[in-house]
Parts: structure tokens; sequence; C-alpha cells
């Protein structure tokens, strides 16, 4: 079926998304969006250092050095690609004023990583030196590491490398020291306590404490890192792996983690282990006698990355399980009283999304199509790079994308639900239905001063047309035109040019009435490909074609190819906007892969500027990846 591009009153059209806790006492902080915030973190590692919030990891398809100087508000890539690759399952240390990276995982395909033994440092967190590529230890992830004595120490960890190996039967319980990460030496080749992975070790009270891993719930003491004693044994919390072991208010802590289950019958149908993971906290003053802490409504996570920042305990987005991943960030100095520091923030322009521009600013919709996975929020943003989350749910949006399409309109904006129901607002919070409803279910488009609604039906002779309806009273009532417009497959792209209303695919047509059409171009010069995106701006009416060209006529009859290939890849429309505003073309990305929510799902995330009068692409905003 041939697909046209109906196009209508434009003063742009643009769209976005937002939110669970851990003790008593949580707080909610309202959010700004960040240019980065990539929310898989298994295994990844959180650090503080140089007055800067760090976290290192990778995800399925990146490796990736994020840094927040604002309290974890805001989020910069701070290296392109990090020098050491793909990684997880490593650690990070503090140690002698420079920031150490250890061993992990050298890929996150399940099938297919290497483990790593090296060694990396750094004086700033972007210039990274390689200390040693093999250290004496072997290679592992999922260790534990801590500067005690003058010295880094490293305990145990996993050598199970690939998929269906147990991680808990591949450990190791050795114990290895060095005063520079270079040359190191073996403490204990098999120390008292039980091989493990996943496990933390702890200072305190002159002490070092090695608590849980491999879904232990023990807890061994030792005061020189060599020699160990059994110090609780059946502790009352759950056996757990991949947790955390912060200082907090003079106390020790176990928080969240999770129970590892090896399943070797899963051979070949996935990767071969599950998590039960938990939500709780307990505290202890001695090592050996725990007290539950109240909890909260927090999401349970575990092998989530956390660190300490002078007495503030934070606790990063990490998986509740193997397909649901956790997005906000909470803190804490006490350990009962918590603040989340971060909303629920998914990249504003890495969802699915309706948008619209309206009183100068951008304005941003979720469409909830999984409100589990994406819940509704509001977004605007002056300049379509930073972005202020506005409203959590405020959003009427119940259907997808293409039910739910915004439009500025007589000084309100205007939203669809349910394709029969109209909804204004004045600030994107409060919304009211408009109370006649729509005749059909169909597009909806501004045109001069009215609303314009074309619905797809069948003629007296039974031919599919498509009817148009009036309305000049901001949708009190429609008035249907006689006659049927030919035969249009609506789209979800509108604009409205010198007081036309134009349709285009591999011809250029256009209408003063809606019912009359006239053919302008015979041959559109992006060729039979339907356009997938169009806007109005500069008194020009401007074409996206699907091959990333953009051209631009001042009639609609005479065009002009005003750039080369656009510097992103071109998708299928339902994933972006284009909208014309302040002179410029706007072109915002969503996700680019449809049903799945992983991070390749939400590999888009970007806004591009379009200077018509130079004819150069410029980043907006910086890509979530």
């Amino acid at each position: 079926m041939r697909r046209n591009i109906f196009l209508f009153a434009f003063f742009g059209i643009l769209a976005l998304q937002a939110p669970q806790a851990w003790a008593n006492g949580w707080q909610q902080v309202p959010q700004p969006a960040g240019s980065y915030y990539p929310y898989w973190h298994e295994n990844a590692a959180a650090v503080y250092f140089k007055n800067a919030y760090w976290i290192i990891g990778t995800n399925t398809i990146h490796s990736y050095i994020l840094r927040s100087v604002d309290g974890c508000k805001t989020w910069q890539k701070a290296v392109e690609t990090a020098p050491f690759g793909m990684r997880f399952g490593h650690r990070l240390l503090v140690f002698n004023n420079k920031l150490w990276l250890f061993g992990g995982a050298g890929s996150r395909t399940f099938t297919d990583f290497q483990l790593k033994n090296d060694v990396w440092s750094t004086s700033d967190g972007i210039g990274w030196t390689r200390v040693v590529e093999h250290a004496s230890w072997s290679p592992r992830r999922d260790h534990a590491v801590i500067g005690f004595d003058g010295k880094i120490w490293l305990f145990g960890g996993s050598q199970a490398s690939g998929q269906n190996v147990s991680l808990d039967t591949n450990s190791t319980n050795d114990i290895w020291y060095s005063s520079n990460g270079k040359d190191w030496t073996k403490a204990v080749a098999a120390a008292k306590w039980s091989a493990r992975s996943g496990h933390q070790v702890a200072y305190y009270n002159n002490r070092l404490f090695l608590i849980g891993g491999s879904n232990k719930n023990d807890v061994w003491r030792s005061g020189n890192g060599k020699d160990w004693e059994l110090w609780a044994v059946n502790c009352p919390w759950m056996g757990r792996r991949g947790h955390a072991s912060p200082i907090i208010d003079g106390k020790m802590w176990i928080i969240g983690g999770g129970q590892y289950t090896f399943d070797p019958s899963s051979q070949g149908s996935s990767i071969g282990y599950s998590y039960t993971t938990t939500g709780d906290a307990w505290s202890s003053t001695d090592g050996e006698n725990w007290t539950k802490e109240t909890a909260g409504n927090w999401s349970a996570r575990y092998n989530f990355p956390w660190c300490m920042s002078g007495s503030t305990f934070w606790a990063f987005p990490g998986p509740g399980n193997k397909t649901d991943f956790n997005t906000e960030i909470w803190k804490t100095s006490t350990g009962t009283a918590w603040t989340k520091a971060m909303w629920n923030f998914k990249n504003p322009l890495a969802n699915y999304n309706t948008a619209l521009v309206h009183n100068g600013k951008f304005w941003m919709f979720t469409s909830a199509i999984d409100k589990a996975a994406y819940p509704q929020a509001t977004w605007s943003s002056p300049d379509a790079s930073n972005w202020t989350l506005r409203d959590q749910a405020a959003t009427v949006s119940t259907g997808t994308w293409y039910h739910n399409r915004p439009f500025s309109f007589g000084g309100l904006m205007w939203e669809t639900r349910d394709s029969i129901w109209l909804y204004t607002s004045s600030d994107a919070k409060q919304w009211t239905k408009v109370e006649t409803r729509l005749p059909a279910a169909g597009f909806i488009a501004k045109h001069g001063n009215q609303l314009w609604l074309f619905e797809q039906a069948l003629s007296p002779d039974h031919e599919v047309y498509t009817k148009v309806w009036i309305s000049s009273d901001s949708a009190k009532t429609w008035t249907p035109k006689l006659g049927y417009a030919e035969r249009l497959i609506l789209s979800d792209i509108e604009a409205s040019f010198n007081g036309r209303m134009y349709s285009l695919d591999a011809k250029v047509r256009s209408s003063i009435n809606g019912t009359d059409w006239r053919v302008d171009v015979k041959a559109a010069p992006w060729g039979s490909t339907t356009p997938i995106a169009a806007a109005v701006t500069g008194n020009r009416l401007w074409v996206v074609s699907a091959a990333a060209e953009v051209w631009s006529t001042a009639d609609g009859v005479n065009w002009v190819k005003n750039a080369s290939t656009a510097p992103w890849a071109p998708v299928s429309s339902k994933f972006f906007h284009i909208l014309g505003y302040n002179g410029s073309l706007w072109y915002l990305s969503t996700m680019n892969i449809l049903g799945t929510y992983s991070m390749e799902s939400n590999a888009g995330g970007t806004a591009w500027r379009y200077d018509t009068k130079n004819g150069v692409w410029g980043k907006a905003c910086l890509s979530y990846e």
C-alpha cells in the first residue's frame, strides 16, 4: 500500500518520559535530565574521585566512563572510548590519590567473554595508563579490593568464563597485595573462608570484615589481611552476592544483593543462572549481631554500582533480575533516612514519545506503550539539549505512539486519547477533556484557524477515500465537508504552508479545502520513496527523505536539495520527530528498535539542529548510550 505524507499547520511538533526505594524515611527529589544516563549498570563499578562521581562499565555494545560533578543530577561521557575496552565485574579503588581499575571481564557477551588480570590507573579519570597487562593473580571477576595498611589488597573472585559455568564452583579464595599496583605478592594461597565471588570487604574498627558472597551469609574478620577468623555464621540476612557493604553513621551495613542459582540444564537457551534479588538493609556495630532496618518500597537490585562520598552512601541503578533494570539513584548519610537523588530517568529522547513546540519550548510526553518500563512523564526544553522534568504521569496518553499526537493551537497544548477524545492543557500538568467526542477516529491537524479531522471512509460506491471534517470553535462542533478527498494514506506528519495543505509521496499534491487536490510535482525529486518527515520553518517547506536528504521549497513546486546526507542514520518515522522552530529544523530521535527494552533499544536519544541558512547539521543533545 502506498504511504503518503499529509501536511498541515505546524508550529513545530515534538515529545517524552520518567519512577521505587530502600529503608524508611524516603524523600523524592525531582531531577532535570542530564546528557547521558545509561540505566543498564549490571556489574559496573562506581567511585567518588576528584570531587566527581564516576561510573565505569559496559552495556551490550558499548563501554562507558561517566562522570557527574553536580551531585548526580547530570552525567557526561568523560572518555569517548575507554582504553581498557568493554569491562564488567571489575573493581575500582581510590589509592594514593589515583583511581585504579582491577581485572573483570572484557566483554558483555555471556557466551564469549575474556577474563582479565590487568591493572589500570589514572590521576584525573580521563587519561588512563595500563600499569600491568598480566598481574601475578589469575584473571577474574567479582572479586573484592580494598586499600589497607598502605597497600592494595585483592580477595577471591570468580574465574568462570563463558556460558553455563557456575560462578561459585569456579571461584577462588586467594589473597594478594601490592604497594604500587604492578608488583603483587601472594599473601595466602587458600584463605580459611571458602572460595567465593560477589563478596565485599569492609574496614571497620581497625579490622577487615569479609561479608557474604556466593550465596553465603557468614562474616570473617582479620587484623592484618592474611589471618582470618570466622566471626559470624548463619547471619539473619539471606545469603547473597552482589550486595553493598558500606560504613554508614558509625555502623557496618549490608544492603541489597541477590541469591544466585546456577542451572546447567539451560545450556543453549539462556545464560545459565537466575537471581532472587532483595531490597533489605541490615546494620551491625560489631559484625556479629545484625539488625534489620525498616525497608521502604525501593526496587530490589544486585550487582549494582555503589560508592561512599564522605559520610554519604550512594546506590546507583542495577538489575532486579535478568530483564528488569531499575533506574533510580538513592543516597543516605544515616542508613535509615534515604533520599532519591535522581528521578527514575531514562533519556527523554530514548523512549516512545510524542512531541510539540509550544510557547517557545520543546515539550515531550511518553506514550506509555509499557507503563512499567516507561512510566508517563512530561519534559520541556528551551534548546532540545537541556531537559527539565515537569511532571510525572501528567500525560493523558493511554495508547501507542500513533494514537496520541500533540499539537499547539489557540494558546493551548492538545492531545488525543483513544483516538476519539481531545484534551487540552496550558502547562502539560492539568489536562481538560473536551466535552464533544470526535465524530470519527482519524487524523487531526490544524490549518488556518480551524481544526481538521481526516477519516478513512467508504464512498457510496464503496471506494476507500478520505473524509474531511472541520471545526471552527476549538473542537466544540464538527462539520463534515461535502465530497471526499482522493485516496490518501494518513501519516503522523503534518504541516500547512502558504495557505495550502500538502500531501507528499512520489508526488507533491496540495489543497486549500481538504477535498480538492492538485498535483504540484508529478515526480518528486527525492524519488519514489515516501519522505519520512516534513516541517515548516524560515518561510520554506522542508522535507527529510528516507535517505536522510534535506529538501526545501518556497512555493511547493520548485524544490532544492539543501544538504547532503544528514549525519544521522535514517530510521522509521515512528522513532523520531522533525520540528520546524525559530528558523531551524530540529531532529529528535527516540528508539531505533520496536518491542524490546534493552540498552540496544535505547540507542537513539539524539537531537540535531539544522542551520537552514548555511545548510549545516549540529548535534544539539548528546546521545543516550
